[in-house]
């Protein structure tokens, strides 16, 4: 597929190919991603994905070895109905909004799963459809299943209190 593209900055790279426009990080440039970006849903079928998450309108999928043996996490966001997808129109996108944050949470210092692209879909006349957000999987544990397994409760309160200044940070830029 032949994919118009328009460089924005050395790390990002913006796309349109028919009906879908989006962003992808540069770094992940291949045809592989490129023929992704071109037509998300049928190139999903052609991967051994993990689902994540079954959801209706919210599905999330890990694509093994998806960009140079690096795990992609695929998040996929329907619309719900006219209405919805009439909102959307003068409104971000959930994919446009998670690429966004993601690139301020990172700015901030935040360690988050590198975001890869965002895809989305107009319906005619200016209208949002589907839209797609991919990050990079990290491997590693939850803050939940991490915290109780430091003993000391000194180390303990110095992770505690760097998750409430990140909390801190996101809340002060309304994210």
């Amino acid at each position: 597929p032949v994919i118009r593209t328009r460089h924005m900055s050395d790390k990002v790279e913006s796309f349109a190919h028919e009906k879908l426009k989006g962003q992808y990080r540069t770094r992940y440039h291949t045809q592989k991603l490129l023929k992704f970006l071109a037509d998300p849903e049928n190139q999903l079928e052609k991967y051994d994905y993990e689902v994540l998450k079954r959801s209706q309108t919210q599905p999330v999928y890990l694509v093994p070895d998806f960009i140079e043996n690096r795990s992609v996490v695929i998040k996929r966001y329907k619309t719900k109905n006219a209405w919805h997808a009439l909102r959307r129109t003068v409104r971000r996108s959930r994919a446009e909004n998670c690429w966004i944050y993601a690139d301020i949470l990172q700015n901030l210092g935040v360690s988050i799963a590198p975001p890869v692209a965002f895809i989305q879909e107009f319906l005619g006349v200016g209208l949002k459809g589907r839209s797609w957000y991919l990050s990079e999987f990290v491997v590693g544990p939850s803050c939940l299943d991490h915290l109780p397994t430091i003993d000391d409760e000194t180390v303990q309160a110095q992770r505690l209190e760097q998750i409430i200044d990140t909390l801190k940070k996101i809340w002060n830029r309304h994210i």
